[in-house]
């Protein structure tokens, strides 16, 4: 048998091809967060400080996004009661 004849293989050696291709950027975000952590040593009362207004600004954010999905949730249900009544006019009456 051939070689492309083996599905599986060729899926892992595109998978190998990619992540070796991006290689370069894996590299540099292990560089990113060495610098940080000793950031992070160096400084830890202002990286306490930092953190907590990320979390709090992310916090924040998610609140806003799960508060419009509970909006569209309440509009899918009444949009779902109307559509339900229209078909019971339409059919049952």
């Amino acid at each position: 048998m051939e070689k492309k004849d083996f599905f599986v293989i060729s899926i892992i050696d595109n998978y190998v091809k990619d992540l070796s291709g991006n290689w370069i950027s894996i590299f540099i975000i292990g560089l990113l967060l060495i610098a940080f952590s000793l950031v992070f040593f160096i400084f830890p009362n202002e990286t306490l400080v930092f953190i907590v207004y990320i979390l709090g600004t992310m916090l924040f954010f998610v609140g806003l996004g799960v508060l419009g999905m509970a909006m569209k949730v309440k509009r899918i249900e009444s949009n779902y009661e109307k559509i339900k009544k229209n078909i019971e006019k339409k059919f049952f009456e």
